[in-house]
């Protein structure tokens, strides 16, 4: 790791202190950015400061003089820096070399202690020493990193320790958690259109470096083993998820967070155990889909398209309810082909009155920040709407948190009862 890489690192990790004054927290959000936009920085820029601290620099010792040794010539070299090059590749350990400064330019490696006793005069050559220890060229990339090179431009054939491996398996689990942060800006804005919200919602995220790390460390540090293994297998299996969760968001709508267990019956069949709903953007149309039943037990998967009327919005709404764990009521309706829906909760099935009666709502699973972590690092998350109770009066998204800490996708249900207690008696 350079020194450059560290002196930066050390300066952020002192800056954050800074972070704990009693100060108004859109003044700690703003440092809280501006720090990520400092490390992201640092990330890139270190790369090109490390591979400048090993090249090959070097000063004039004597002129006109020559090493006693016996040093075989290694070829002609086009100036002093190509000789240079040329010694420490043919011995990277080499601390002086010897050209014919004033000759043909025949270059070699001198002894690491060639004195001014071990110099005779030359009217041809002249003596060299290495200012910096040499790292190769300015951007070399072994297969397996570059603890494999056997000298300072040639990479050896099989991996030097199990740095590529320990590498590899980390940023490969960073990488499937971290790369939609990416691509899911990316992906959704050619499919939906600049003024997508759920991209616009994960485009402030980019400030954070961990989408940086996983890509400049794999490389800097891993070679084309651990960039393969790392970077591009969950890079392109991520981006395959997320077209086809795009695709199906095209094409049906938006993707519904179930909260609980609910059953479909059709004309009093029971049809399907939902377990996917996406839902159109007006509203009427649901895709719902599930287990569909066969025989005595429910096995194969199945579809199940729901089409509402323009004035069945109430309808709409109680559905959205029900399957979000808002309301626990059954929701009875007809669709456009005149067929009976029925949507119950699979807990309430076979309950006595079971289309009216109403149970208290599961409590919410609690996650711990593991949990969070790993449900967080599911493409799909991303594009799952959630649905919450709407009020009127409330402006939900003008919240900074709604932007920046939830991702999220929001549908607003009425909540019919809440709505008329808070409508103003008329005198």
């Amino acid at each position: 790791m350079s020194t450059f890489l560290r002196l930066s690192i050390a300066l952020y990790q002192a800056t954050l202190t800074t972070l704990t004054m009693p100060v108004h927290p859109t003044v700690l959000t703003l440092r809280r950015w501006r720090l990520h936009v400092l490390l992201l920085a640092l990330v890139f820029r270190a790369t090109a400061a490390d591979h400048s601290e090993g090249h090959n620099s070097h000063q004039l010792v004597a002129d006109y003089s020559d090493c006693i040794d016996a040093t075989r010539w290694l070829g002609v070299a086009s100036d002093v820096q190509a000789c240079a090059n040329m010694c420490r590749e043919s011995k990277p350990d080499a601390k002086m070399f010897v050209i014919r400064k004033h000759g043909d330019s025949a270059c070699k490696c001198a002894p690491n202690e060639c004195n001014s006793a071990e110099r005779v005069y030359s009217a041809q050559t002249a003596v060299y020493e290495y200012t910096s220890a040499g790292q190769g060229p300015s951007f070399m990339i072994c297969f397996w990193g570059p603890s494999s090179q056997t000298s300072a431009y040639k990479c050896g054939t099989s991996p030097n320790g199990p740095l590529p491996f320990i590498l590899a398996g980390f940023f490969l689990l960073w990488n499937f958690m971290i790369s939609q942060v990416l691509l899911i800006p990316l992906i959704r804005i050619p499919y939906f259109g600049c003024g997508d919200k759920q991209a616009r919602r994960m485009l402030p995220m980019l400030i954070c470096p961990h989408w940086a790390v996983g890509l400049v460390i794999p490389v800097w540090q891993g070679g084309w083993f651990t960039t393969i293994v790392a970077v591009l297998f969950p890079y392109t299996f991520v981006s395959y998820r997320i077209i086809k969760l795009c695709k199906a968001e095209n094409y049906h709508g938006q993707l519904l967070q179930i909260h609980e267990d609910v059953d479909l019956f059709q004309n009093d069949v029971l049809t399907l155990r939902i377990t996917i709903v996406y839902i159109s953007d007006d509203r009427l149309q649901f895709t719902i889909k599930g287990k569909q039943l066969v025989g005595a037990k429910l096995k194969q998967n199945g579809v199940h398209p729901i089409h509402l009327n323009p004035d069945q919005i109430a309808v709409s709404n109680d559905i959205v309810a029900l399957l979000s764990g808002i309301s626990t009521r059954a929701v009875v309706f007809p669709d456009q082909e005149k067929n009976t829906i029925k949507l119950v909760l699979t807990r309430l099935r076979g309950l006595v009155s079971q289309d009216s009666l109403e149970a208290d709502p599961l409590p919410r699973r609690k996650l711990s920040l593991s949990q969070r972590v790993l449900q967080f690092s599911d493409p799909k998350y991303q594009f799952t709407a959630v649905a919450t109770p709407h009020y009127p009066d409330a402006d939900v998204d003008r919240k900074l948190t709604r932007l920046i800490a939830k991702t999220q996708q929001v549908i607003p249900v009425a909540v019919c009862q809440v709505i008329e207690q808070e409508k103003p008696v008329s005198p």
